[in-house]
Order: structure tokens, then sequence, then C-alpha cells
């Protein structure tokens, strides 16, 4: 009597049937790939606008109610903080790196200002240091690197008016400030610092 012999199998067609699934398992890994690389493209450049272009340096503004947006006065500057380090005589105050700021008109007129030095109280709030906050009165500073002067001697109408200047339509001044708590007046120097912002406004 014969064997039965059973039917061969088609090897081709199997290996064929892997090899379309390895195909399609590595399609839908590179799809993952791209996917996820432009989402963290996407990430990258909403977090450079945000910060460089928008956030960049602290934006103070003053937009007078009749005036456009585009038609205003604006201070660029960072956030002032003066650490424990920053307590130093006054000729070693003005070897401290200065902080830059910008003042943009963008009105088409002459445009008076004041510049206004302020403790920055969101910053001491979130730091919970009223203690180790600095007064205003010992601070001293200088716009030109060579001229010394007290914060106490700029008090006028409740406020520390760091310099008072005109500026051109369409223009911008920029400026240096040395800015350092004058060892002399203070008796406690224990971690002490100052949080500060410059304000700017228009008169």
């Amino acid at each position: 009597m014969k064997k039965r012999t059973s039917p061969k199998i088609k090897k081709n067609s199997s290996i064929s049937i892997l090899s379309n699934i390895k195909k399609q398992q590595l399609n839908e890994t590179k799809l993952l790939f791209y996917n996820v690389l432009l989402m963290l493209v996407v990430i990258i450049l909403v977090s450079y606008i945000t910060v460089f272009a928008v956030g960049k340096n602290n934006i103070f503004t003053n937009i007078p109610e009749n005036l456009t947006h585009e038609e205003t006065l604006n201070l660029i500057t960072k956030p002032l903080f003066l650490t424990e380090k920053a307590i130093l005589k006054d000729s070693k105050g003005l070897l401290t790196k200065p902080f830059t700021f910008e003042v943009v008109n963008k009105k088409k007129t002459t445009t008076s200002y004041h510049l206004v030095l302020l403790e920055d109280a969101p910053s001491i709030k979130k730091d919970h240091c009223t203690d180790k906050q600095v007064s205003i009165d010992t601070l001293k500073y200088s716009l030109d690197g060579k001229t010394i002067l007290a914060l106490k001697d700029t008090y006028k109408n409740n406020e520390y008016i760091l310099l008072e200047e005109t500026i051109p339509p369409l223009s911008t001044k920029k400026y240096s400030l040395n800015l350092w708590i004058n060892n002399m007046l203070l008796k406690d120097k224990n971690k002490k610092h100052f949080h500060g912002r410059l304000v700017l406004e228009e008169y």
C-alpha cells in the first residue's frame, strides 16, 4: 500500500508574508519617529518665539489710550538682581558688569521720560526674602562708568529716578548701568541682596 504524502507548504509564500509584515512594522516605526521629530521641532520653535521674541529681556511698556500699539515708548531690560557679592566699595562698584537696556521710541514725536528703579515685589514674594532685601537707599550707580550717584539722592515725588531724558521720534537709546550695594551704607551684610526692576514713565 502506498503511503500518503502531505502537500508541500509553499515556503516562498510564508517568507513573503513575513517580509511584508516586517516592512509594515518598519514603516510604522519610521512614521512614529518622524512624527516625534516634527513635534520636537514645533515645541522648540514655539519656545524660541516665546522666550526670545516675546519674553526677551522683559518689556515694560507705557501705552497711552489714544495711541496704537505701534506708537509706543518701550523699555527693554532684564530684571535686576544684586547678590551678596554686589556689596562693594564704590571703586569696585564701577568695575562691575553693567546691566544693559534700551529705550525704544516708536512714536513719531520726541518724547520725554523718567527711568525709575523699583523693588521687584513678585521676586521678593517668590523668594520669601523680605528680611534679606536691602533698601534702595543703600544702592549706588553709574550710567557712564565714571560718575557715582547715590539712589537716596534721586528720590523725588515718591520715586527713585535714575535719569530724565528725551528721545527723538522713531529712535533707540542704549544704556549701561553699573549698580551695586554700597558697603558703607549697610551694617548687616549677611546674605543681603536686592531684587529690582526698571520702569519707564513718560511725562
